[in-house]
C-alpha cells in the first residue's frame, strides 16, 4: 500500500508548519520496491518540500521545474505565485511527455505541430481524447511557505489536477490515501493542532518516513 500524507499544523503561530510523510518503500519498474527509494523529497534552499506517490523518477524530473518557476527573479512568494508555478511546471513536464510518448505512435514528427497535423489527418478528436487522458503516472503533495512564513500544501495528480489543500490542511495520496484520510477525519487533525501532537497522533507508525518543516527548517 503507497502512502502520502501531508497537515498543516501550528508551532509558534497559526498555520507556521507542516509535516510530510509516506511509507518507506519505493518502486521502480513495474513490480519491484525497496526502502533505498525514499518519496520524500526536499528542497530546503528554495522552500520546496515534497512526498509522491507513482513514478518517483518522474517526480523528480516535474519538481525542478516548479523551482525553476518560483525562482522567478522579483517575484514575491504570494499563494497566487506558488500555485501558478505549480501549474505551469506541471503543463510543461506533462507537455513534452505526451510529446515523446504519444505521438511517435502516430508518426507524428516531435517538433510538428501536433494539432494541425492532428486536424490534417482526421485524427484530431482522437488526439484530443488522448492529451485529456494523458496521465503521468504520479501524485505529489508539495509543502512551501509564502513571503509571511504561512505554510502552504498543493496536491498535483496525475491528470494535471492542481488543488491546495492549505485549508482544511489535510491532504493523502496513493491507494492508502483514502484511509490515511479517514484517520485524520476521525481523529481531528486541524490547522490549529501542535507539531507534536500532529506528529505524534496522526503520523507515529514504523511504516512511515518523516520530513517535517517549519518555517523552511527541516
Amino acid at each position: 500500500m503507497t502512502i502520502g500524507i501531508g497537515v498543516v499544523c501550528t508551532h509558534k503561530k497559526s498555520q507556521d508548519c507542516f509535516i510530510l510523510a509516506s511509507d518507506k518503500l519505493g518502486s521502480f519498474g513495474d513490480g519491484y520496491s525497496t526502502k533505498r527509494h525514499a518519496k520524500l523529497f526536499v528542497e530546503a534552499k528554495d522552500g520546496l518540500f515534497a512526498v509522491c506517490a507513482g513514478n518517483l523518477e518522474a517526480v523528480g524530473e516535474f519538481l525542478p521545474k516548479v523551482i525553476e518557476h518560483w525562482n522567478t527573479p522579483g517575484e514575491l512568494r504570494s499563494f497566487a505565485f506558488l500555485q501558478a508555478g505549480i501549474q505551469q511546471g506541471f503543463h510543461e513536464y506533462e507537455r513534452y511527455h505526451f510529446v515523446i510518448n504519444v505521438l511517435p505512435r502516430y508518426a507524428i514528427g516531435l517538433k510538428e505541430d501536433w494539432r494541425e497535423v492532428a486536424k490534417k489527418m482526421g485524427i484530431e478528436q482522437e488526439l484530443f481524447r488522448e492529451w485529456n487522458e494523458y496521465d503521468v503516472g504520479f501524485e505529489v503533495l508539495i509543502g512551501t511557505f509564502d513571503w509571511r512564513g504561512a505554510a502552504l500544501l498543493f496536491a498535483v495528480y496525475g491528470d494535471g489536477d492542481v488543488k491546495q489543500h492549505t485549508m482544511p490542511g489535510i491532504a493523502a495520496i496513493g491507494s492508502g490515501g483514502e484511509n490515511a484520510k479517514f484517520w485524520l477525519a476521525y481523529r481531528e487533525q486541524s490547522l490549529g493542532m501542535s507539531l507534536l501532537r500532529s506528529a505524534l497522533s496522526h503520523l507515529r507508525s514504523q511504516d512511515h518516513g518523516r520530513a517535517i518543516a517549519t518555517r523552511g527548517e527541516r
